[in-house]
């Protein structure tokens, strides 16, 4: 089974603080971890480690940065074929000052960076896209209608109101769905997310529609039942790319054939236990944990390839 994923790439330098520095002062920061990141190589990475077929559309810039990212997505077994050097362009950083209760993210590049080639000549069974290069997309969406296409609906702008549009399935962000909405999404209230997803549903008729709610969980229905998977509670260091390996990890699980239920479950585990550590892909837990932690709900048949 061939996965496609589309999407931005950058190298991430993430530095512990105590607190955000103040306005008008000066600070050395020591970058604790450095490995690549963006929705494109936190994705792919996740899968091609645990042994997917994994290409990546995507753009990097001709210096040191882009360089790294093609050696990491290398180490993760990730098909570089339609990974694009773009020569006039630098390739994206992401300084991430991270104090365990909040992180914020500077994104450093002087433009955006897309691949300038729609060259995509594989035929993919599953593309997973953050809708970033909205041509490529769209582009990607319109030629693979027979594949099963999953939107990142994080970002609430008119690329990704497009993408949702075009694709099987939707896994949109908190943020997004309260702006889709209008409706604010209180956890401790069910009747707020039955009411939101309600709302998803008619604006997205006939899409698979899953909410993930950060550590709260993720929300999806099952014979007409909204219902919530909670997530997985775990002593949190990082949450960088959480997000992104809950939905590479959503795709694995359908790679496997897995039901609804236990693709979120299985997304869920991916995600939690990738914030107990520093980074984004550099957190990306073994696939041989997050089985333990699976067959600790169902019954799994694991053998020597999903230890490694």
């Amino acid at each position: 089974m061939k996965v496609l994923c589309v999407g931005h790439l950058a190298y991430d330098l993430t530095c512990n603080v105590d607190e955000f520095p103040q306005e008008n002062s000066k600070h050395h920061f020591i970058a604790d971890n450095a490995c690549i990141g963006g929705f494109g190589g936190n994705t792919s990475c996740l899968l091609g480690k645990y042994g997917i077929d994994t290409y990546l559309a995507s753009a990097v810039g001709d210096d040191t940065y882009g360089s790294k990212i093609r050696d990491d997505l290398k180490l993760h077994q990730v098909h570089l074929d339609y990974v694009e050097t773009v020569y006039s362009n630098e390739t994206t950083i992401a300084l991430i000052l991270n104090n365990k209760e909040k992180r914020t993210v500077f994104s450093i590049n002087k433009q955006d960076i897309f691949k300038k080639k729609n060259d995509i000549n594989i035929k993919p069974d599953i593309i997973l896209t953050d809708s970033y290069d909205y041509n490529l997309t769209l582009d990607i969406l319109e030629k693979y209608k027979d594949a099963i296409t999953i939107v990142d609906a994080d970002k609430f702008d008119a690329a990704t109101k497009e993408a949702c549009k075009r694709a099987k399935c939707i896994i949109a962000s908190k943020k997004f769905t309260e702006e889709s909405t209008k409706l604010e999404l209180k956890t401790d209230d069910s009747s707020t997310l039955a009411n939101a997803y309600a709302a998803m549903l008619k604006l997205y008729p006939e899409k698979t529609i899953i909410v993930t709610l950060e550590d709260y969980g993720a929300m999806y229905m099952v014979d007409n039942q909204v219902r919530v998977m909670p997530g997985l509670q775990t002593e949190v260091v990082d949450t960088t790319g959480a997000g992104d390996i809950f939905r590479a990890g959503y795709v694995f699980a359908l790679a496997q054939n897995y039901d609804l239920e236990k693709c979120i479950t299985f997304a869920n585990i991916a995600a939690g236990l990738s914030t107990r550590n520093l980074g984004s892909t550099s957190s990306i837990p073994e696939l041989s944990e997050v089985n333990s932690y699976l067959a600790s709900k169902y019954e799994i048949k694991q053998d020597d390839d999903s230890n490694k």
